[in-house]
């Protein structure tokens, strides 16, 4: 689903090597590129990361050098030089894309979802979602994936039927076992 825009965004950004945190400059991507355009921008850029101390970015900016900034405007340059609109417009694209996947899942797409068939809990079937997040079941090999040996297969014995197919049942050693690791942990601290 392609959506028309009246603007198209476009961005630059730097990372200055080391640095846990990128700066950006987000304008029109639909005009043509000018010379004093392309300065104007990778001006900005620089300008963000000269401007740039632990009191921006909710406490975690930091102080650049000089070479930081001079980097960031070389670095603006070259990205404006390198891409065209159609480039910021197929990434924007891609974005609200990702948005809208975000939406239907309620989070983060995952890129597959292993699980037991909801009628027969022998049977196996992945989840793979689409760009979209449209979420489309498969059937799995069983021999493909080594299930029963590293995939147990539900069974009376270690898990139940659910609404939405089956659900684990907690191991009792397993329970017993980490029981007895947080009295042992309590008493150690106790000490």
């Amino acid at each position: 689903m392609i959506q028309e825009l009246e603007w198209i965004p476009g961005w630059v950004e730097y990372q200055a090597l080391g640095w846990h945190h990128v700066h950006g400059i987000v304008f029109d991507a639909g005009e043509r590129f000018t010379g004093e355009m392309i300065e104007d921008i990778a001006g900005e850029l620089a300008e963000a990361v000269y401007l740039c101390s632990d009191a921006r970015h909710d406490g975690h900016g930091q102080k650049h050098s000089h070479q930081e900034v001079q980097d960031a405007f070389k670095h603006g340059a070259k990205e404006l030089l390198t891409k065209d609109s159609n480039i910021f417009a197929a990434e924007y694209q891609e974005l609200l894309q990702k948005q809208r996947a975000y939406q239907r899942w309620g989070g983060t797409v995952p890129a597959a979802v292993l699980l037991p068939d909801s009628i027969d809990g022998r049977e196996w079937n992945a989840i793979i979602p689409d760009k979209e997040g449209v979420p489309y079941i498969y059937k799995v090999n069983e021999k493909a994936l080594g299930i029963g040996q590293e995939l147990p297969v539900p069974s009376a014995e270690n898990a139940r039927k659910g609404a939405y197919g089956w659900e684990a049942l907690p191991d009792k050693d397993r329970v017993e076992r980490r029981r007895l690791e947080r009295a042992f942990n309590k008493a150690q601290q106790r000490r």
